[in-house]
């Protein structure tokens, strides 16, 4: 896909995934030279269509749509309803006409190809606690989380991709729950968790573009790594069996260096440097942990 049908197609993805999206009518077309079909009218004037043979295609329109659809449907979020319907209409068009009627009635823009990406994850526990974290806290969300790439944009108000997430959570969390209740439970402290930890850190919530991009290159809060670190934090004070709001106060106090204060997470404080999440001359290592 283009640049412009990538975005095209990536917001109705998100619009989709949050089933919130305006579709419009989506076009298919059926060849009749090369399909066997019948159309058949009733006493109401309704007409059904019965297919012998033969295939749709979208030789008329609606490839971008339907390529949403698709990605929305196989999103490993599965926050998708899949019961939803939508307006569809049947074109009855040669190869001729077909182009003719896309070229003049296909508004959307520039022509697509038929490649609908595969968002397949593995069905683990961990992937499940992440999905319902995602879901369920109002920190997060799919309008706060990046669900279609692996990195966040440096332009995007956006706290982190999935894929982070996810990651974190195989690498980093030790619950291990073996049925449902276990997932409901665990997946239930990690949004409380994620509430003490906004509560204390607004980094980690939802921000807007500006404030966002501001902290990109300042500082820690908020960045790929920075989740790892919360996912271990918050494994550990689970199986401790700590208060989070105790621990998680800590992160709101400034260190000090020549008795000025230091925001715990800027890149001025060595701390980064010194465990390796930041070179020498203050660039980041890495802004996605693969």
């Amino acid at each position: 896909m283009g640049a412009k049908t990538k975005r095209k197609v990536d917001r109705w993805v998100e619009e989709l995934l949050s089933n919130n999206a305006v579709m419009g009518n989506l076009s298919i077309r059926l060849d009749p030279s090369t399909a066997e079909f019948e159309v058949d009218p009733d006493e109401d004037g309704d007409l059904t269509l019965t297919v012998w043979s033969g295939a749709f295609d979208t030789a008329v329109d609606s490839q971008s749509r339907i390529t949403a659809i698709l990605r929305a449907a196989r999103n490993g979020l599965g926050t998708f309803k899949a019961e939803t319907r939508f307006a569809t209409r049947i074109w009855l068009a040669d190869n001729d006409l077909a182009a003719r009627v896309g070229s003049d009635y296909n508004t959307r823009g520039d022509k697509v190809n038929d490649t609908a990406a595969k968002y397949a994850y593995q069905d683990t526990a961990d992937k499940r606690v992440d999905r319902a974290l995602l879901t369920d806290s109002p920190h997060l969300g799919v309008d706060n989380v990046e669900v279609l790439k692996n990195t966040v944009s440096a332009s995007s108000s956006k706290l982190v991709a999935f894929n982070t997430l996810t990651q974190a959570m195989e690498s980093l969390w030790h619950g291990d729950p073996i049925n449902t209740l276990e997932e409901q439970a665990q997946a239930k402290y990690l949004v409380d968790f994620w509430d003490t930890l906004v509560a204390v850190r607004r980094e980690f919530g939802r921000l807007g573009k500006s404030e966002r991009q501001a902290l990109r290159g300042t500082s820690m809060a908020g960045t790929a790594l920075s989740v790892h670190g919360v996912i271990a934090v918050a494994d550990e004070i689970y199986k401790r069996g700590l208060d989070p709001r105790t621990v998680l106060a800590r992160l709101a106090e400034p260190e000090y260096l020549g008795g000025e204060p230091v925001d715990y997470f800027s890149y001025d404080n060595p701390v980064w440097a010194r465990i390796g999440a930041l070179v020498q001359d203050g660039s980041r290592l890495g802004r996605l942990r693969k």
